[in-house]
């Protein structure tokens, strides 16, 4: 987490306290094409600076390791406590479960039921 934050801290530190997501998709257009600012023509090259351009990519690195820690963890528990549960059922009460949930499935997808 405190990668994260210091990672957050060095966009920050680039672009501003006022930096929000939709200056950084404004910042991305001016790294890929040529731009007017004040009636000057810049290229792409000029549009965005190293320094900026190694912040965003840092707090990128961070935020996906980041969702990529949570989102395994999560997925992990879920499939062992499935798997747990399901080996205390016997096969008739399974059988019985599954058709129930694709059953409720079939009624939220709209597919026909049997």
């Amino acid at each position: 987490m405190e990668e994260l934050k210091a990672a957050q801290q060095s966009m920050v530190d680039q672009f501003g306290s006022e930096f929000s997501f939709q200056h950084l998709d404004s910042w991305k257009q001016k790294g890929f094409y040529s731009h007017d600012d004040n009636g000057t023509l810049k290229s792409n090259r000029e549009g965005i600076n190293s320094q900026g351009a190694k912040a965003v990519l840092g707090f990128t690195w961070r935020v996906i390791d980041s969702l990529k820690f949570v989102l395994d963890k999560s997925l992990e528990n879920y499939k062992s406590h499935i798997f747990s549960v399901r080996d205390k059922l016997d096969e008739v009460t399974l059988r019985r479960k599954r058709k129930a949930a694709e059953e409720i499935v079939k009624n939220m997808l709209g597919l026909e039921t049997s």
